[in-house]
């Protein structure tokens, strides 16, 4: 049985990853929701709205609106006893990550650097961990770029950060035991905006089992790609980890549109989730339900 549920705060629409998304008849025009997080109880969407972050209920009602700021505040992401939210602002000139009660409030500045700093996920309730470009490391490094950045941790009390990665990991998904990620990688410059992209730096879904604070000495596993377990050469991106931890779900544009797909470990299956035409998905995020959140168009489903 399809279940898809619409948010009255626009026209956003929220599915669950158990059954098949449908697509529906286009509004009058985007609204323009972007980096649409859904909480890890899958009972609140956070998103960025004109350079606010605003949530909404996710059986739908009005939006409430997080952050207002003269400056532009964007990538809303939750921690996972889903109580506050972090983002990116450029209250102080760059990007900084600053964190948030989920009702609103005065958020707090956790970041300092002049480089543009964006939160990328929490590692547990206490601490966060974002990209920025302040450390490149020689071995990891093509050519100095902004695209290049590392991975931080920072406590949500704020302090010295310390490095996790030097690798530009993007989109990264813990697993429930929080010894291994899913991320998708960066190999060189090209527009993160970009569609049908089909060159040698086209991004790819990695894993990576680790132990302690950081992945220097990790495990790494390439899943999709040439030369991979899902063998097709196009963009691959923004994984997330099943509750389960027996697959997981990532937008790739194998039928020549960027769609939700998921990959089941037990035998190396892979099913197409959504099947949109034209316009990509974009900005999948998971609760620990199973339910999906993504946004298509503008818009929220």
């Amino acid at each position: 049985m399809k279940r898809i549920f619409r948010i009255f705060m626009g026209a956003a629409m929220l599915f669950t990853a158990s059954v098949a998304a449908t697509a529906q008849e286009p509004s009058e025009g985007p609204l323009w929701l972007r980096y649409s997080a859904i909480s890890p109880d899958g009972s609140t969407i956070a998103f960025t709205y004109k350079g606010d972050i605003f949530t909404v209920p996710a059986t739908g009602g009005e939006a409430r609106q997080i952050t207002s700021n003269a400056a532009y505040d964007t990538r809303p992401v939750w921690s996972p006893d889903g109580t506050r939210i972090a983002f990116a602002s450029y209250r102080m000139g760059s990007a900084d990550v600053f964190i948030v009660d989920k009702e609103g409030g005065e958020p707090v500045r956790l970041t300092t650097h002049s480089v543009n700093e964006f939160p990328i996920v929490f590692r547990n309730d206490s601490t966060i961990l974002y990209s920025a470009n302040i450390q490149p490391s020689a071995e990891s490094m093509q050519f100095p770029a902004s695209p290049y950045s590392q991975v931080y941790a920072v406590s949500t009390e704020g302090g010295r950060p310390v490095m996790f990665s030097t690798l530009p990991l993007e989109n990264i998904s813990f697993s429930s035991d929080g010894n291994t990620i899913l991320y998708h990688d960066v190999k060189g410059y090209e527009d993160q905006w970009r569609k049908h992209h089909t060159s040698s730096v086209v991004r790819d879904v990695w894993s990576c089992e680790f132990e302690g604070d950081n992945v220097k000495d990790g495990k790494f596993t390439k899943l999709t790609g040439i030369n991979s377990a899902i063998d097709f050469k196009c963009e691959n991106r923004n994984p997330v980890y099943a509750p389960d931890g027996k697959s997981f779900y990532w937008l790739s544009e194998q039928d020549g549109t960027f769609n939700i797909w998921k990959h089941s470990f037990d035998g190396n299956t892979d099913e197409q989730i959504t099947s949109f035409k034209g316009n990509p998905v974009r900005f999948l995020t998971m609760a620990s339900d199973g339910t999906l959140c993504f946004g298509y168009d503008g818009e929220i489903y």
